[in-house]
This record gives C-alpha cells, structure tokens and sequence, in this order.
C-alpha cells in the first residue's frame, strides 16, 4: 500500500487530489508533446511535470503509470522517493480502473478530462494516432513548435 507522507486526513486528501490530476492529465499532455510511445523516457516526464504544474513530489505516479520496472527503480534511486511501483499502480487502478493493474493508454484516454480524447476505440491504437497527429497539426499551425511527434514521421 502506498504510504501516506505524514498521517491525518488532509495529506490523504491530497495525495488523492494529485493521483486524480496525474491520471486525468498527463497522459495528453505527455501524447500532445511527445508522443505516443509505449514508454516515456524520465526526462520528458519531467519536463511535462514541470511544464504544466504538477506537483513534483508525486512524480512516482507518472513514473509508475509510464516507466517500466527497471526505469522506475532508477528514478526512484535518483530522487529518493520510496513508493513501490507495484503499490502506486494498484491504487491508481483501485481508484479509477476497477482494480485493474493492467490498465492501458486507452483507459487513460478514457479518464482524461480533455474529451476531445474520449472516443470509442474499437479495439485498435490507430484511433489514437489519428487522435493525436489530428491534435498536433492542429497544435503546429498555431506556430508553437512541438518537441517530439506521433510515430516520429510527422511533419507539418
């Protein structure tokens, strides 16, 4: 179980807060400025925590719901937080997933409070694709420069 930093029902209450802004957020954040990859790398989660304000004491959340084992265990030596991955995924699935561990990028789409991400996805990741070049054209012609692109082959 994730261990609460302190005790007494405000620190829950905002771990809770910080869980519910990393799943419902991040994610597009990370698909709008990166990309959609099957893994982040620790910095460009750390830039996209810092560039839109979360709240860098409970990076292990983004790092737990998008690194892998090894990747967390170093971020986790590097920063010194002490939270089990096992333990940050079962609590983020408890709370929004039915308890499942195994959630995927479309369950993240899912939650998301952006609902121009909400569609139906019919089993496949193209939608998300499609989903996010649609969002980055349109993000690019704003004449703001996006670092990274969906399938790394995008260009304006």
């Amino acid at each position: 179980m994730v261990k609460v930093r302190g005790d007494g029902l405000i620190k829950r209450m905002f771990l809770n807060y910080q869980i519910r802004k990393y799943v419902r957020k991040l994610f597009y954040y990370l698909a709008r400025d990166v990309g959609i990859r099957e893994r982040y790398k620790i910095r460009r989660i750390d830039q996209i925590i810092k560039r839109y304000g979360f709240n860098k004491r409970y990076s292990y959340i983004a790092y737990a719901m998008f690194l892998d084992e090894k990747n967390y265990n170093k971020a986790k030596n590097y920063q010194g937080f002490v939270e089990d991955r096992d333990d940050v995924i079962n609590l983020v699935a408890q709370r929004y997933f039915d308890s499942n561990p195994k959630f995927t990028k479309k369950d993240l789409f899912r939650v998301s409070v952006f609902k121009d991400w909400n569609c139906i996805f019919n089993g496949d990741l193209s939608v998300i694709d499609y989903a996010a070049y649609n969002l980055w054209k349109n993000h690019s012609s704003g004449g703001e420069s996006i670092s990274g692109s969906v399938g790394g082959e995008l260009t304006p």
